[in-house]
Order: C-alpha cells, then sequence, then structure tokens
C-alpha cells in the first residue's frame, strides 16, 4: 500500500518521483536510476 505525500519530490531529469533524492553536489533532485536516466533522455552527450 502506498502513502500518497503532500509533496513528492521528483527527478530535474525525468520527472519521475519513485526514489527520488536530493543530490547536494547538484542542488537538485534525481531518481535513483542514474545514469540510466541521463542516457534515456540523451541530455548528457554519452549515447552511442
Amino acid at each position: 500500500m502506498k502513502e500518497k505525500k503532500a509533496e513528492k519530490p521528483e527527478c530535474a531529469l525525468c520527472g519521475d518521483t519513485e526514489d527520488v533524492q536530493w543530490i547536494p553536489r547538484e542542488q537538485r533532485y534525481r531518481c535513483t536510476k542514474g545514469w540510466a536516466c541521463n542516457r534515456r533522455l540523451g541530455i548528457d552527450g554519452t549515447q552511442n
């Protein structure tokens, strides 16, 4: 059973709200997909 929280952070890159954490170094929220998130969106320049 999932609880809905009033303010749920979302990933700055993909907008996902699952398993999101604040990354102080980047000063934004990121989901735990990490590099997979970047690569899926193709915004970090490492797509091949």
